[in-house]
């Protein structure tokens, strides 16, 4: 059969056809009506032994695509020092696995994340045009265009893992997705306690800025469902602006005639005023934020079930889920769990892939030990882990 995501599932599937089922019901005396009748009458099973079997071959073949971050930079002043503004210009195009609708439609995406892609472009643009006058910023500005983040980050983990400038030159990196949907003048801010000042930097240049003036509400973890979750885990201090879920998140209506333009607008201008003071201080010092309930980009989609705080790394997808990092804490972190262990088994179960451990995670309650066994420096440890509930 065909895939539906980017890892396997470590299971062996096939589909058959209603004139094949009829077929092989034939000699039980069924057909698929008559079955799926029985079951619908009483609301029970009703399986039986057919008295011929049948041998399913199936070939698996992993397919593997290309594809590209977009980059563009403005050179610096001091070579040694770099700022990132980015956003993820990728969606789900007809739907798949991660849309939120039963409908097989056009996943136009306007928020998630053309807004955000849009917002950065328009600050690069009005930079690039001060730099062709003869402005030089004191760092090297990168614009990136991420690819791939709806399947893990993979595009923004890709510029970390090989970064186009030497990433201890890196200080901050700004992120947005999904800013089309200011409402009530609210922007929030994530990622203010991931360096010294972050709060009141965001805080006065909403004040300084004409187009600004926002309703900021804040939140300090670093980690979040966005590129900019690939910078944290690499102790680079990160901003992220989110104008809120709502409940066209992955569906074929997240639509442009939704959009808030102006507001976009209004935000890129922040997000480049932002970029242009963290441009004229000093390094920020990197901290490690506070974990917090830091809002989702699903409407209504608070945690539900058992929590455990491990950061995956999306670009292995087998063997084994690699940890980026944990949260600070955390259940993994409490029980000894840290960024470059491999999850191998959780609580007896076999691990292979992110699919695998979802499965394994939410079999189990909040409040409950469970042996997680990894792979660390060459050797397997098991370690006892109280999971606790998801936030």
């Amino acid at each position: 059969p065909d895939g539906v995501g980017y890892m396997t599932s470590g299971l062996l599937g096939a589909a058959i056809s209603p004139s094949v089922a009829d077929a092989l019901l034939e000699t039980a005396g069924l057909t698929l009506a008559q079955a799926q009748a029985a079951i619908e009458a009483d609301q029970r099973p009703h399986s039986m032994a057919l008295p011929e079997s049948i041998t399913v071959a199936l070939a698996l073949k992993r397919t593997r695509a290309n594809t590209r971050n977009v980059l563009g930079r403005i050179a610096g002043q001091d070579s040694t020092r770099t700022l990132v503004m980015g956003a993820h210009y990728d969606h789900l195009g007809m739907g798949g696995s991660s849309s939120l609708s039963s409908e097989r439609a056009p996943h136009l995406g306007a928020d998630d994340n053309a807004s955000g892609t849009t917002a950065m472009l328009a600050a690069a643009e009005r930079m690039a045009a001060r730099a062709r006058k003869g402005w030089r910023p004191q760092h090297s500005l990168i614009f990136c265009a991420f690819s791939a983040e709806e399947i893990g980050l993979v595009g923004s983990s890709h510029f970390t893992d090989e970064p186009p400038v030497d990433i201890r030159t890196i200080e901050a990196m700004l992120n947005m997705d999904m800013v089309g949907r200011l409402r009530q003048n609210k922007l929030q801010v994530m990622g203010v306690g991931t360096a010294v000042g972050f709060h009141e930097l965001a805080a006065a240049v909403n004040q300084a800025v004409p187009q600004a003036g926002f309703d900021l509400k804040t939140s300090e973890d670093g980690y979040g469902p966005s590129d900019h979750s690939s910078f944290y885990k690499r102790d680079i201090p990160v901003l992220m602006l989110f104008t809120g879920a709502h409940a066209d998140y992955h569906k074929p209506s997240d639509t442009y005639d939704k959009i808030n333009a102006a507001g976009i607008a209004r935000i890129s201008h922040y997000a480049e005023a932002l970029v242009e003071t963290l441009d004229a201080r000093p390094r920020p010092v990197f901290t490690k934020a506070r974990a917090d309930a830091s809002p989702g980009r699903i409407a209504g989609g608070g945690g539900y079930g058992a929590y455990l705080g491990t950061i995956p790394d999306y670009m292995q997808t087998e063997g084994g889920v690699l940890l980026s990092g944990v949260r600070a804490g955390g259940p993994a972190e409490k029980g000894g769990l840290a960024g470059g262990d491999v999850i191998v088994r959780f609580d007896g179960i076999r691990v292979d892939n992110i699919y695998d451990y979802t499965f394994a995670l939410r079999s189990r309650k909040p409040g409950q030990d469970v042996r997680v066994t990894i792979q660390r420096g060459g050797r397997e440890l098991d370690l006892v882990v109280t999971l606790g509930r998801r936030p």
